[in-house]
């Protein structure tokens, strides 16, 4: 049985909650008293001459699971650790990452079941079972007494006990309380400090990894990796939540980093089909064959040379392909017939309802299922599909289109989301800078569940725009597989919060298109071209010397951001909606019991 340092094996065997008490007047006192083997002598505390208090440590056990911002991480970085084993194993193999392992937390002090319910709502397990791994660092949490908030509570010296978190009482008078090597935290920030202590062995981690990797010879899968691995760290970085909600900018918070003079350029000019930003702060112009590159280069850094000192210009052959990602028989039809050979399917994305009528159900997808609104949209069912309503609206510049369910079926709709371990949540529309975003996943009809990260946050695509829309795209590069396939078209793209509090989503986009981004035809035509993914390349390149920042043989999702095709809807349709976003905390994923751990 593996079990961190400090922890004797005894305890962990019986997998109880060990309480002990001590009285003392004085530190002297406590200290003398104490015998020297007691493991749980970790804390001092005096009210001053006369009082006799009771300090309760209580050692608990719990699943990581209980702690979702946590448990998350650790999975995303379990996942990566099959990609950095094939590049370097010894990285790998040195670490020890378990899924559902247990965390040891030891409280003192005020112990009250309120106070432990300020570090979870879950309860503690009475039993571990045999060979249980437990995880590294074991934190110890002191709570101050409300009733004489006077009181002091002072580390002792262990050299085992690292993670220290002070929990000040809403009566404490002093907000400069300082202690050593002490985290010193309110009551409604104990989950933030504890998560933040849980997760610093796998901030260390991710830093050996990426320092490993970048060690060993550059190829694009080590950049795609590296990315991954940023992805990660962009995941585990918690938001300003007062920032972020009690803003009094007016301003939206998304914004767009490409400056307007260079977009209106890049607009006019006939040769470039599309541009925008990608990785490793590079910007790309995608042009037609025979258009002067050179020209072109000199004329785009003269608009701005600010900009251009922080982003490389590249200008190359590829355009974006018209061909969207649709295939025979899947989830969403668009005729009830299932027996031909050409029939198209697609993915629906999810539900949403008005404001103020819940029965009022839409769902969302891809227009192009759709010839024309009012068209009838159906899905899979025994013995044949069933009509499910009406085609409501739809963009065909963003391939969004919004299903009215009809009356007959709507008992039938579950418009809860479900995150990306299926658990039901709620869902917020997401209008922040998609560049802070980390991990992205997908639920496709094709491909299932999946996930990825932004590998261009801001794409302007100029046969999908015009002059009364300008709304830039964004494109997903897949970990560990593509991040979609033909038939996941509708599949809507969400990201967990950056919070201790795991009880809803972000809703950011939609995807419409998978492997779109080809060469070129007229430039390459001798060339052979990759019939699953449809791109390519030259074949005097080498794939494993190549940069990040260079298109070869890969399938990158193209999707826009949900929040302004529902602006649109509101518009035009007069039909405002949103997501379900009223679960209870009881009922949401990150209150479910124990019993479903």
């Amino acid at each position: 049985m593996e079990v961190a340092p400090g922890i004797s094996e005894n305890i962990m065997r019986e997998g109880t909650c060990r309480r002990t008490a001590f009285k003392a007047r004085s530190l002297g006192d406590y200290t003398a008293r104490a015998p020297k083997n007691e493991e749980n002598s970790i804390f001092n505390s005096w009210h001053g001459e006369g009082m006799q208090p009771s300090v309760t440590n209580r050692e608990c056990f719990y699943k990581s699971k209980c702690f979702e911002h946590f448990h998350y991480i650790l999975e995303l970085i379990r996942d990566c650790a099959s990609r950095v084993r094939l590049i370097t194993p010894n990285l790998v193999e040195e670490t020890q990452l378990h899924s559902n392992c247990m965390v040891k937390i030891t409280y003192t002090g005020d112990v009250t079941d309120d106070n432990i319910k300020l570090v979870t709502a879950r309860k503690e397990k009475k039993k571990t079972v045999k060979d249980e791994f437990i995880w590294k660092v074991s934190p110890i949490i002191c709570f101050q007494s409300e009733s004489s908030p006077e009181s002091e509570f002072l580390f002792d010296g262990h050299k085992e006990v690292n993670h220290k978190i002070f929990v000040k009482s809403n009566k404490a008078r002093k907000d400069d309380l300082s202690i050593d090597n002490v985290v010193i935290v309110k009551r409604d920030h104990v989950q933030e400090a504890l998560t933040s202590c849980l997760e610093k062995p796998l901030h260390v981690l991710l830093d050996k990894w990426s320092k490993g990797i970048k060690r060993t010879q550059a190829t694009t899968k080590t950049h795609h990796l590296i990315s991954e691995i940023e992805s990660i760290r962009k995941q585990m970085l918690f938001e300003d939540t007062k920032e972020a909600f009690e803003s009094d900018d007016p301003r939206p918070t998304s914004t767009n980093i490409v400056p307007g003079t260079i977009k209106e350029y890049l607009f006019r000019k006939a040769d470039v089909t599309s541009f925008g930003l990608w990785q490793d702060f590079v910007f790309k112009v995608f042009v037609k064959k025979g258009t002067d590159k050179d020209e072109l280069h000199d004329e785009i850094k003269t608009i701005d040379k600010t900009f251009f000192e922080t982003y490389e210009l590249q200008i190359e052959n590829y355009k974006i392909e018209g061909e969207l990602a649709m295939m025979q028989g899947d989830l969403l039809l668009p005729n009830p017939s299932v027996n031909g050979e050409h029939v198209f399917g697609g993915t629906l994305g999810g539900f949403v309802t008005k404001p103020n009528d819940i029965e009022s159900k839409y769902a969302l997808t891809c227009a192009h299922l759709f010839q024309n609104e009012s068209q009838a949209a159906y899905v899979s069912a025994t013995p044949q599909p069933q009509q499910i309503g009406k085609c409501l609206f739809k963009i065909e510049e963003r391939d969004f289109a919004a299903i009215e369910i009809d009356e007959t079926v709507s008992k039938d709709c579950d418009i809860i989301f479900r995150r990306d371990d299926k658990k039901k949540t709620n869902a917020h529309v997401y209008d922040g800078d998609n560049a802070k975003l980390g991990v992205l996943h997908k639920r496709g009809a094709k491909t299932g569940l999946t996930k990825g990260y932004i590998c261009s946050e801001e794409f302007y695509v100029k046969h999908l725009t015009d002059e009364n829309n300008r709304e830039s795209l964004f494109f997903v590069r897949g970990t560990g597989t593509h991040f979609s396939d033909k038939g996941d078209s509708g599949s809507l793209v969400f990201s967990r919060p950056r919070e201790v509090k795991q009880n809803y989503v972000n809703v950011v986009g939609m995807v419409f298109g998978s492997g779109v981004i080809v060469q070129d035809d007229d430039e390459i035509s001798k060339e052979p071209k990759c019939e699953k993914d449809k791109l390519t390349v030259s074949e005097e390149s080498n794939p494993d010397s190549l940069p990040s920042s260079f298109i070869v043989n890969e399938n990158i999702s193209t999707c826009y951001r949900i929040q302004p095709a529902l602006d649109i809807l509101k518009k035009e349709k007069r039909v405002p909606v949103k997501f379900k976003d009223d679960l209870s905390s009881s009922s949401s994923s990150s209150s479910s019991s124990d019993d479903d751990l």
